[in-house]
């Protein structure tokens, strides 16, 4: 999926990805009949989570709310995080968050399984943190904001 924010951003895009909220991969595979018993722990497993566990990082997490899917966009001045919207064709819909490129701290991606979303953690100077997953599709177009700031 190729968006471009630059025009709701009012900044060209230099890179863009599509992300999902934090715990959406073990919903999905819940939902999917992974999610109880031994099935849950096998995904769990998979996406390199164990079962009934939260990193401690997860409750500092000031990620703005959204649902299924957004788009992280990377400008010369600043990280946005702009919703998208699935009923109107994969379309860009309305900036959530945007923060300027000097309160970054850092912007790591984590690691998974093959084929499963792996975390994304923005780190603020403040020491707050953004937390999401990149499914495992768009992992070249997240590594070019990551590199942005490593």
């Amino acid at each position: 999926m190729a968006l471009d924010a630059s025009e709701i951003l009012g900044s060209p895009q230099l890179a863009g990805c599509r992300v999902n909220p934090r715990g959406s991969n073990k919903a999905t595979m819940r939902n999917v009949g992974m999610g109880e018993g031994l099935g849950g722990a096998l995904a769990g497993a998979i996406a390199g989570k164990k079962v009934g566990a939260e990193p401690a990082q997860a409750a500092a997490s000031v990620t703005p709310s959204f649902t299924m899917i957004a788009w992280l966009v990377l400008t010369a001045s600043e990280l946005a995080l702009v919703s998208i919207d699935r009923k109107r064709g994969l379309s860009l819909d309305q900036i959530l968050a945007r923060v300027p490129r000097t309160e970054i701290n850092s912007v790591e991606l984590g690691k998974a399984a093959p084929m499963v979303s792996k975390p994304l953690t923005v780190t603020f100077t403040s020491g707050d943190y953004w937390i999401v997953e990149v499914p495992a599709l768009a992992k070249g177009d997240v590594k070019k904001i990551a590199d942005a700031f490593a």
